[in-house]
């Protein structure tokens, strides 16, 4: 147990990090915004303290952390603040997620008695290791692979450790994405197709065509975004701390979520314009390129073998780029 949180320990990553909605986190968030600037000062200046010679300096996000906590109800005691640098980490992450697809207040409460316990050396911590295992083995168990992805953070130690756990979920969702589709798919019908096609379809035929393809396809879109509005907002609130410190948080907050296509108050068009970075291509080709890789590897003829070629095309044709090398 003593080396388990290695990774959550770190810095959380710069990741391109954006979205508020009503997911769990994103409602701490809502309170904090408007008080975060005022705060910031007696906030460092504790966290410093209790830093001391330890060589850890906090930051803006610990200060965040420690927030957030506050708005928890949740009481530090002696516990190292890496345990709310560690748990906001985990919200982060969870927060990234569809709404409907986080891990709920009780799940994330098991995961923080875990975090809070190591770190305050309590003599549990391994109980509620074997807690946090039941809770993964049960996600397995459903299917609900990107929240166990989640859970099994705290529990790598080392990099092959976490290729593995990469590759085994990756496996899986593949797997469950292609029983899936072919089991539940239907064709959508000619007029959808015909309408959504033309020079002059609006946003609401768009959307029907999405939602045709959700109910007979059992296909969703879902875009990688936050609210301008909400960027605006944290924005403005942070400006009196200075651009260093309102740049460095705006990386994080608010969070970026997948979120159904033609959810925000926006056209379609602008959805798909804040979706559409460098990072997200680069996560495109990477996903494919995984793809690919699971259906060379598949026993027998999986039936998406066409993929492979379709892909290949794509990327000599818009890239130059010959992946069968």
């Amino acid at each position: 147990m003593m080396s388990i949180f290695g990774r959550l320990v770190e810095k959380v990553m710069r990741r391109g990090k954006t979205i508020t909605d009503d997911g769990y986190l994103s409602r701490r968030l809502d309170e904090i915004c408007p008080i975060y600037a005022s705060r910031y000062g007696e906030m460092m200046a504790a966290l410093t303290e209790k830093a001391g010679s330890s060589g850890d300096t906090p930051d803006a996000l610990d200060v965040l952390a420690c927030l957030v906590m506050e708005s928890l109800n949740i009481s530090f005691g002696n516990a190292d603040f890496a345990a709310a640098r560690a748990y906001l980490s985990i919200l982060i992450d969870n927060e990234h997620l569809p709404g409907q697809a986080q891990l709920n207040e009780s799940e994330l409460g098991t995961l923080r008695e875990l975090l809070f316990s190591y770190f305050g050396g309590e003599e549990n911590a391994n109980e509620k290791g074997s807690e946090v295992l039941a809770l993964i083995e049960r996600k397995f168990a459903n299917d609900e692979f990107s929240q166990a992805r989640i859970l099994l953070q705290i529990f790598e130690t080392n990099n092959d450790t976490r290729q593995n756990n990469e590759r085994n979920l990756f496996y899986e969702e593949m797997i469950l994405r292609l029983e899936g589709t072919r089991a539940k798919a239907r064709a959508i019908s000619a007029e959808t197709v015909e309408n959504v096609t033309r020079d002059d379809a609006d946003d609401d035929v768009v959307l029907k065509a999405f939602s045709e393809l959700e109910q007979t396809g059992n296909v969703r879109f879902y875009l990688y975004i936050r609210e301008p509005a909400d960027v605006e907002r944290w924005r403005d609130a942070l400006s009196p701390l200075g651009e260093d410190v309102s740049r460095y948080l705006l990386d994080y907050i608010p969070i970026v979520r997948w979120r159904k296509i033609g959810s925000p108050d926006m056209p379609i068009q602008d959805q798909i314009g804040l979706h559409l970075t460098f990072d997200m291509l680069r996560r495109y080709v990477q996903q494919k390129l995984r793809m690919c890789y699971f259906i060379l590897l598949a026993n027998g003829n999986t039936e998406y073998e066409w993929f492979i070629f379709s892909f290949s095309k794509w990327s000599r044709e818009h890239f130059g780029v010959d992946v069968c090398e």
